[in-house]
């Protein structure tokens, strides 16, 4: 296990190769003794992190409250490796490289916003001595080149790996995809379930089987290790879903009852209403004919009014035409006045 650049301000592993072999050389189980605080539980939370990326899923956040984002610090290119030896003797790389964007870390970096800032790459190779910097001893991790690689830099390193014909790959977007590289290469990352479930528990094993005290909670322990997550977790949230609706059933089942009586009063209410418009509808109506009325009233009146006029003026005309001197009473005069005569006035 190779750490570098990583770990929180005050205990910080750089350039730290961690070997868990045999004198041999061979994989072997392997128990590290370390004082209090000395780092165990943040090594083996990094390793998990490696292989099971989620947020949720790291370790020392169950043991510790201590996020991945803790041990970033700004300025930070992290990387976490593991070497794997296959049943065939062959080996595998594995690793992550941590950055923040920027590349300084946010002061609210365990917020929802400040952990999106955390850049993350996961990448694995075969290891091959024949091509320069394939090998773990030779890739350009931050300690051994003075912080001349950063994690672009570093990532299109192992891209070029591939390109020179190296098994090797680079997942820089989903969980999803980082674990179906793994499982390409025969690496299977839902075992490592089973440790971060043994190793959250206070008390380890025993920890974890002291919660178990009826067949019920045994079987649904177990299912949660032969059963496949992909397949499981739609089912899960649908059901999860499910059970929240019926939960809200009384909440349903007053509202029907609310609308059901409102109903009535809903539908009267829109009558009113109706009849409230047809009747306002009338009105403009009888006011438009009144206004009509009205306006033909007026008008009439005006008319009356002119004639009326008129007539007072031909009345001034004939007065003074019989007031004349010379008009002699009952003798027969024309008398013209603009079209009307005057006979026989006496």
């Amino acid at each position: 296990m190779y750490l570098d650049s990583v770990g929180v301000s005050d205990n910080r592993f750089a350039d730290l190769t961690v070997e868990l072999t045999d004198v041999a050389g061979d994989p072997t189980d392997s128990i590290v003794w370390l004082r209090n605080g000395a780092g165990k539980t943040t090594m083996l939370s990094l390793l998990l992190a490696l292989i099971r990326p989620g947020r949720r899923d790291f370790l020392a956040n169950k043991t510790k409250n201590r996020s991945l984002e803790d041990l970033i610090l700004s300025g930070d290119t992290a990387h976490v490796v593991a070497e794997w030896v296959g049943p065939d003797g062959q080996l595998l790389l594995t690793g992550a490289v941590y950055e923040w964007d920027g590349p300084t870390r946010p002061v609210d970096y365990n917020s929802r916003g400040g952990k999106d800032r955390l850049r993350r790459s996961w990448w694995c190779i075969t290891p091959d001595p024949d091509v320069d910097g394939a090998t773990l001893d030779t890739l350009p991790f931050t300690f051994r080149t003075g912080g001349g690689f950063d994690r672009e830099r570093f990532c299109s390193h192992i891209s070029r790996l591939a390109i020179q014909g190296v098994n090797a790959v680079v997942v820089n977007q989903t969980i999803g995809e980082w674990h179906a590289a793994l499982r390409e290469r025969r690496f299977d990352p839902g075992l490592f379930e089973y440790f971060l479930l043994v190793n959250a528990a206070e008390g380890g094993i025993d920890g974890l089987f002291a919660e178990i005290d009826s067949p019920g909670k045994f079987v649904r322990y177990l299912l949660r290790f032969v059963g496949n997550h992909e397949q499981i977790e739609p089912v899960r949230d649908l059901l999860k879903d499910t059970a929240a609706e019926i939960a809200k059933r009384p909440m349903y089942l007053a509202e029907k009852e609310f609308c059901d009586d409102a109903q009535g009063w809903v539908s009267r209410l829109g009558n009113a209403r109706s009849d409230r418009d047809d009747a306002a509808r009338t009105l403009d109506d009888e006011r438009l004919r009144a206004g009509r009325h009205k306006r033909a009233l007026l008008d009439a009146s005006a008319v009356a009014a002119d004639l009326a006029d008129r007539a007072a003026i031909r009345k001034g005309i004939i007065e003074d035409a019989l007031n004349r001197p010379g008009f002699a009473g009952g003798s027969s005069y024309w008398i013209p006045t603009r079209g009307w005569s005057v006979r026989d006035a006496s």
